[in-house]
C-alpha cells in the first residue's frame, strides 16, 4: 500500500458498519471524532482500515525496531471499531508509536534547532570579526594618512598602532576582546604591510577611475 505524505482523515466519509459479537451482536463503524487530537491517525477508505501514519512511515524507512512493531496499525490495518477507543489509546502509548515519533519528529526537530543555533552563532561571529577588522583598517588608514609611525622600536603594547586600538576599545569593548585573542588578530607587521599596500594601490585606481569618468580630460 502506498503511504500518502500526510494522514488521510476524511470527516464526511460514509464509514461502513461492521457487526461485532455473536450472542449480542452490535454494529459499529469508524467515528470521525477519533481523529481529534490524533494527527497520526490515517484512514484507508478503500479497505476501510485505520493505521498509524507515523508508524507506517517509520517502518517503511527502516527506522522502527521489529520488537516494537504493532502490526495492527503498521501492516494489517485496524478495524475493531467496538474497542477502538481503548486500542487507539493503547497504541498511542506503545513503544512502537513512541519510537516512531522520536525518530521521525522529535530528533529531526532537535537537530534542526541545533543546526540553526550553530548557524546563527557562526553568522554572529563573522559579523563581529568583520566589524573588528574594519576598525583595525580605519586606525591603520588614519596613521598612514597622517604619516605617523605604526610600529616603532618599543614593545608591541607601547606602539602607537596598538595604543590607538586600545583607545578605541574604551568606547567599544569588542575591540579589546579582539586584541586579547592569541591568533588571527591581523595586527602583526606582515599583515599591516599588506593592508598598507592594498590601501596604497587603491589610490591610483581611484585617480584612474576619476580620469576615465572626466569628459574634459584629453587622452592624447
Amino acid at each position: 500500500m502506498d503511504i500518502p505524505p500526510i494522514p488521510n482523515q476524511p470527516k464526511t466519509f460514509k464509514f461502513q458498519e461492521r457487526t461485532f459479537g455473536q450472542k449480542n451482536p452490535v454494529n459499529r463503524s469508524f467515528q470521525p471524532p477519533w481523529f481529534a487530537n490524533r494527527t497520526w491517525l490515517h484512514y484507508d477508505e478503500t479497505n476501510e482500515l485505520a493505521y498509524c501514519h507515523v508508524c507506517m512511515v517509520a517502518h517503511r524507512d527502516g527506522k522502527l525496531s521489529s520488537s516494537n512493531l504493532d502490526k495492527a496499525f503498521n501492516i494489517n490495518g485496524f478495524s475493531n471499531w467496538k474497542d477502538a477507543s481503548v486500542s487507539l489509546k493503547k497504541h498511542e502509548s506503545s513503544g512502537c508509536h513512541h519510537e516512531s515519533v522520536e525518530k521521525l519528529v522529535t530528533l529531526p526537530e532537535v537537530t534542526k534547532d541545533i543546526g540553526e543555533t550553530l548557524s546563527n552563532a557562526h553568522a554572529e561571529e563573522k559579523s563581529d570579526n568583520r566589524e573588528s577588522l574594519s576598525k583595525i583598517l580605519s586606525r591603520l588608514w588614519f596613521l598612514g594618512r597622517q604619516g605617523l609611525p605604526i610600529r616603532g622600536d618599543g614593545d608591541e603594547n607601547d606602539r602607537i598602532y596598538t595604543q590607538l586600538l586600545k583607545l578605541r576599545g574604551e568606547d567599544d569593548s569588542r575591540v579589546l576582546e579582539w586584541l586579547k585573542q592569541k591568533n588571527e588578530k591581523y595586527t602583526c607587521a606582515h599583515v599591516q604591510n599588506e593592508m598598507l599596500q592594498i590601501m596604497a594601490l587603491s589610490i591610483p585606481r581611484d585617480v584612474a577611475k576619476d580620469i576615465r569618468n572626466c569628459a574634459l580630460f584629453y587622452h592624447g
